[in-house]
């Protein structure tokens, strides 16, 4: 994944990569109705060991003690009524957003399954 705050496209494929996806995301608050939003999603923080037991995770390949774990619904949520499978101890915060584009929303389908949606 690459974070930016421009179409990173030409960058991307210029320096060598496959683009899979691009995905552009809003941060909004807990319940707020976003109308061009496919999605919203909370993003755990973790700092520490990452921990593949954890469903919707992913490491920062940028910040080797960095993870994270993401909930996503269709319709906005509060954030604070879902606990993270992390350990609470190496919780550095979240992030509450939602995706108003995502070209490839397939390349998630095994989070999709889970049944915390």
């Amino acid at each position: 994944m690459c974070a930016a705050s421009f179409d990173p496209r030409e960058l991307i494929s210029s320096a060598g990569f496959n683009a899979i996806r691009v995905k552009h995301e809003v941060q909004v608050a807990a319940h707020e109705y976003y109308p061009d939003a496919l999605y919203y999603e909370v993003h755990w923080k973790f700092n520490g060991r990452f921990d593949t037991r954890c469903f919707m995770s992913s490491r920062d390949l940028y910040r080797g003690n960095r993870w994270y774990q993401t909930v996503r619904k269709a319709l906005p949520f509060d954030p604070a009524v879902y606990q993270p499978m992390g350990r609470e101890s190496e919780l550095a915060g979240f992030e509450y957003e939602c995706a108003v584009l995502d070209t490839n929303p397939g390349l998630d389908y095994n989070w999709a399954r889970h049944p915390g949606f």
